[in-house]
């Protein structure tokens, strides 16, 4: 059933190929011009509730910049490796983390407010 109707498309299609090809070109340049009048607002916090705990932690997530930050977390897995081969490992990815790409590391957990704060988030 499907077949006589696929088979009279493609012959209405094939017999008139450069009108669909002006036609789909139309279109599409009318997408694209279509797309200058579309408005992308970029603020999560029009999607939440309005409440004081989501405001702050959206706050703490604006002011922490995590879109420029990289956080490892290395764990020893292997039994026949110690605490220091690990601190040794990771001493020496410390050294080949270099500038341009890498500006600043930091190893361990700073207790500070911002800790605080990551782990209540």
């Amino acid at each position: 059933m499907f077949d006589k109707y696929f088979y009279l498309i493609h012959d209405n299609f094939h017999k008139h190929k450069w009108l669909v090809i002006w036609l789909l070109g139309i279109v599409t340049a009318a997408a694209v011009i279509g797309l200058r009048s579309i408005s992308f607002d970029n603020n999560i916090e029009l999607m939440l509730p309005r409440n004081d705990e989501v405001l702050r932690t959206i706050n703490f997530l604006r002011k922490s910049h995590f879109s420029d930050k990289v956080v490892l977390s290395l764990k020893l897995e292997s039994p026949g490796h110690t605490t220091q081969d690990l601190i040794q490992s990771v001493d020496r990815l410390v050294e080949l983390l270099k500038p341009p790409l890498i500006t600043d590391v930091v190893i361990g957990i700073c207790l500070t407010k911002e800790a605080d704060e990551i782990f209540f988030f």
